[in-house]
């Protein structure tokens, strides 16, 4: 499998940094583009300047304000290969296989919960993303303890 461009879906869970990490490590090993991605919704933190404005101004502003939190992991990271960030609001699972569509993503990287009952009936983000993707998918699971 050749693997050029690879697309890792990250929330703001402490595991985030190890599926980061993950994503980065394979896209070194294959010399591929990676585009780390972040859905901003009604579950991300609002930032205070959110009860001032106007509705129509909420997307924007949260859009800016995950932009910043995502630039701070993907700098600790200290990525070796060429990332884009992407922000989108929306649902996790769409906007991980939309941006995997639009920019032919060979893989997939999104990490699991791990999360039983209520999550297991209902479904989690990766277990979407693996449904709907367009590609293969990579679940990462932080290591056991």
């Amino acid at each position: 499998m050749k693997i050029e461009r690879i697309v890792v879906g990250l929330d703001d869970s402490p595991r985030a940094p190890f599926v980061l990490e993950s994503a980065l490590a394979i896209a070194a090993r294959h010399g591929a583009k990676l585009w780390v991605v972040r859905a901003a919704g009604l579950t991300s933190p609002l930032p205070a300047e959110v009860l001032s404005i106007r509705p129509d101004d909420v997307p924007s502003i949260l859009q800016k304000s995950e932009r910043k939190r995502l630039e701070a992991l993907v700098a600790a990271a200290h990525p070796s290969v060429p990332v884009e960030l992407v922000v989108e609001v929306g649902a996790a699972a769409d906007v991980i296989c939309g941006l995997a569509k639009s920019v032919r993503a060979d893989v997939v990287v999104v990490g699991s919960h791990g999360y039983r009952g209520l999550d297991h009936l209902l479904g989690t983000t990766a277990q979407r993303v693996a449904n709907l993707a367009p590609c293969s998918v990579l679940v990462v699971r932080p290591p056991m303890q």
